[in-house]
């Protein structure tokens, strides 16, 4: 049994192995695949509900921890509550509880459920997509692209800065609101949700202006040990898996 349990896991190891070693493109096509097929999923909640739990665990598989994907539900609560919330008031529709004060209804609960896993699902997988490549390989392939190439690098050179500036204008904020008394100060929290917002932006430009300084500096191509048959193989998956969801 051990020995069996030793080779399944060996098995799989190497899957996960040829699988990070693919070529680019082949990561690229599986990951945009999977997005497509998450927006093409209508009312099916079983299936919503595996390809969260498959895009999850690709990307506890790409960047080896868990941190990421908690970070990540931890901003997606404040937009997922409210909109729950917003559904099951308003929505009209067969009460869950007759003749009492909450005017919650069947339809909203269905349609809040629905709405919020959906866009969790998305954005899971849109994490996903913008992992696929490497910041070097974003850039590579902007640059070959003969028209929408050129638009789409300055955003390329602009995301890990603006990332960076994100999460650390998130933190600070979080110490002025525990040092001020949390969430009960509404106004302390609209001053350091404007705070926030004015810093990104102002930051934003001083790296815009830093990329645009540095934007004559050369990419250098690095050398890729990819393999293409599992390349060739992601992409087909990711050819098939929006079919899939469109057939069924």
């Amino acid at each position: 049994m051990q020995n069996r349990d030793a080779v399944k896991h060996s098995a799989f190891s190497h899957l996960l192995l040829a699988c990070s070693q693919a070529h680019p493109l082949g990561r690229f096509c599986f990951a945009l695949g999977f997005f497509l097929a998450v927006l093409l999923i209508n009312r099916d909640i079983p299936a919503l509900l595996l390809a969260l739990f498959g895009s999850v665990l690709l990307l506890r598989f790409r960047h080896s921890t868990w941190q990421p994907i908690f970070r990540a539900a931890r901003l997606l609560l404040w937009l997922l509550i409210p909109i729950f919330i917003l559904h099951l008031m308003f929505t009209p529709g067969q009460l869950i509880w007759p003749g009492s004060v909450l005017p919650f209804s069947r339809e909203g609960l269905f349609e809040g459920a629905w709405l919020a896993l959906h866009l969790c699902t998305l954005f899971y997988a849109a994490m996903l997509l913008s992992g696929s490549l490497s910041s070097e390989e974003w850039a590579l392939y902007c640059l070959r692209l003969p028209w929408i190439g050129p638009k789409l690098l300055p955003y390329v050179k602009l995301a890990p800065p603006i990332r960076a500036l994100a999460s650390r204008g998130l933190a600070d904020a979080k110490r002025e609101l525990r040092t001020a008394g949390g969430l009960s100060d509404i106004p302390q929290v609209l001053f350091a949700l404007t705070g926030l917002i004015a810093g990104l932006w102002h930051a934003s430009a001083t790296e815009a202006e830093l990329v645009w300084q540095s934007w004559d500096e050369t990419i250098e191509p690095k050398p890729m040990h990819a393999r293409p048959v599992p390349g060739m193989l992601l992409a087909l998956c990711g050819l098939l898996l929006p079919l899939a969801v469109w057939m069924g």
